[in-house]
């Protein structure tokens, strides 16, 4: 399904649709490569070529850039989707740090803070800079945004 889904098995380690899934792709990694050390593995030459006859990707670090970074920015785009979701419920942008899209939140402030220029860095574009302003994304905290009140009172 998720070769389907993506036209790809490079399933991320940590895939929010299906935790599980992820967790079974990572697990036949490394018991893909024990076989191939000769070590004790639940790994087998029949589950190697089920696995081969769907594209099954042993090494995620041989993929091309070029395909990483589309995985990357679909990624991107799902969870920007969640956020714009959440700003239409809630009218803002304050999202809780103890769920994934918070901590999806916190690294798009983090990336964004890394050049003192506001200038986009590594995974934020302007494009996507543009795209969280589109929605009144807030680029402090409300503990920050507190402070800085306080300090003007």
């Amino acid at each position: 399904k998720y070769r389907q889904e993506y036209g790809h098995c490079l399933v991320p380690k940590r895939y929010d649709k299906n935790p599980s899934l992820g967790n079974w792709v990572n697990k036949q990694r490394q018991n893909y490569r024990k076989f191939l050390r000769g070590e004790n593995s639940s790994m087998n030459q029949q589950r190697i070529n089920a696995l081969n006859n769907v594209g099954f990707i042993w090494d995620a670090t041989s993929i091309p850039q070029s395909q990483r970074s589309s995985h990357s920015d679909r990624a991107w785009n799902k969870m920007f989707l969640e956020l714009k979701k959440f700003h239409k419920t809630h009218g803002h942008c304050q999202v809780p740090s103890s769920i994934s899209l918070g901590q999806w939140v916190v690294r798009m402030r983090f990336l964004y803070r890394q050049d003192p220029s506001g200038k986009a860095k590594l995974a934020l574009t302007q494009e996507r800079i543009d795209l969280l302003n589109s929605i009144s994304f807030s680029w402090s905290t409300r503990s920050e945004a507190l402070w800085r009140t306080r300090v003007e009172q």
